[in-house]
């Protein structure tokens, strides 16, 4: 039975990082117990639990992860998306990726890939959603203009009581991030203009005109990381140039995103 991408996805995630991370605490607890066992070899413990699990997490990642990929590659409904939101998760790696060449793959694993690729020879298919309106008008959210807002002023708060505790540098550098939010927010909050269209014509944004589904490609939603935070953003490609939306702060999430834009591409297809 067909499993959607989003069903696959969750599962890599379990299977790879979960997995991994659970050998990896693993070994790691097993450290900190056998320092109390051995207390004169303590740190030696604690080291080697982290080396170990390290290894053998990395390890475990290379044995599965093309198990995943050819559970997916048979049983998922749309294999492009699949591929494409899988190496966008990091959950895979683009074809020529350094991290390909240390993944351990069986040669009756490696038949089944090649023979895999067959799929890919076909194209994703989608249905149309009757709930969808004939255009789609995406808006800065207001809750969340809000929320900057108010955190703008706590933060303000707070720095005006450091600075009268004489304690000036963090009282300024708090007072600089409160004033930011605040204005930030306000400005989100009072703009009007819709920051993407949808529709069957094409897609626009706040930054670009009209753009045509047939001169747009490799339109998707995606996690960009940085350290410990992360921003969802929109990008496609078109004529001249490229698009690229900070979602984070819109009245709309990923996956409704997401299927407006497989929906509003067929709409355009099924008009031509």
């Amino acid at each position: 039975m067909p499993v959607t991408v989003n069903e696959a996805l969750k599962k890599g995630t379990a299977t790879l990082n979960y997995g991994s991370g659970a050998i990896f605490f693993i070994f790691i607890g097993g450290g900190f117990v056998l320092s109390n066992l051995y207390p004169n070899l303590s740190a030696w413990m604690i080291v080697g639990g982290i080396v170990l699990g390290l290894l053998f997490a990395a390890l475990y990642w290379c044995l599965q992860v093309n198990k995943w990929k050819i559970w997916a590659y048979e049983n998922v409904d749309n294999i492009h998306e699949f591929q494409q939101r899988a190496i966008d998760s990091k959950l895979l790696y683009a074809d020529g990726s350094a991290w390909n060449r240390i993944i351990i793959t069986s040669a009756n694993d490696k038949q089944r890939l090649a023979a895999l690729q067959e799929r890919f020879k076909q194209k994703d298919v989608y249905t149309d959603d009757v709930m969808v309106p004939a255009e789609t008008l995406i808006y800065f959210s207001k809750p969340a203009s809000m929320f900057n807002m108010l955190l703008g002023v706590a933060m303000l708060g707070f720095a005006v009581y450091l600075l009268s505790t004489q304690s000036p540098l963090p009282g300024g550098i708090l007072g600089v991030f409160g004033a930011y939010l605040l204005y930030s927010g306000f400005k989100e909050y009072t703009n009007t203009k819709p920051q993407i269209i949808l529709n069957a014509n094409g897609i626009q944004t706040a930054d670009t005109d009209l753009q045509d589904w047939n001169g747009i490609t490799g339109e998707r939603v995606y996690v960009e990381s940085s350290g410990k935070s992360s921003t969802t953003y929109f990008t496609y490609d078109y004529p001249g140039g490229t698009a690229k939306v900070n979602i984070g702060d819109l009245a709309i999430d990923a996956e409704p995103l997401r299927n407006l834009l497989h929906v509003y591409r067929l709409r355009s297809e099924k008009r031509r």
